[in-house]
């Protein structure tokens, strides 16, 4: 999802009254993210080697939970902001970054205000994309 809008005053988020962050509207730190470009990854579940699959599964290789992520090195720079991980931060191991991410909430979102840690971002994202693209 590109976010285009970040709701976090009761008069935005209760422009979408059907949105259940519109009913719990009196919680602190509640927030609705309006997209202006969105989609999922539907992985062909038919394909037989899951080879283009597997690069979009982000749980490090091995894990029996899916908290243990295996994220690309500049997840590890301090300038990059994951939402939900408290002083949780990625460190780097092996040439990756290494998080173990909050076992709650229902989605994530990762900001930086560096030019150079937006483009690689926007790379990531984008190839992802594209994978799962191929993998329909």
């Amino acid at each position: 999802m590109k976010v285009e809008e970040k709701l976090d005053r009761p008069e935005g988020i209760e422009r979408y009254p059907w949105h259940p962050h519109c009913k719990n509207n009196n919680r602190p730190n509640n927030r609705l993210y309006v997209p202006s470009e969105h989609s999922t990854f539907k992985l062909n579940e038919t394909d037989e080697n899951n080879k283009n699959s597997d690069s979009l599964v982000l749980t490090l290789e091995g894990q029996n939970k899916m908290t243990l992520w295996k994220l690309e090195p500049f997840f590890a720079d301090e300038r990059i902001n994951i939402s939900w991980q408290g002083g949780r931060r990625a460190e780097l191991k092996d040439g990756y970054a290494i998080l173990r991410v909050a076992p709650f909430g229902q989605e994530i979102v990762v900001s930086t205000d560096d030019a150079g840690l937006q483009k690689q971002l926007a790379g990531w994202v984008n190839g992802l994309i594209a994978l799962a693209a191929d993998t329909r």
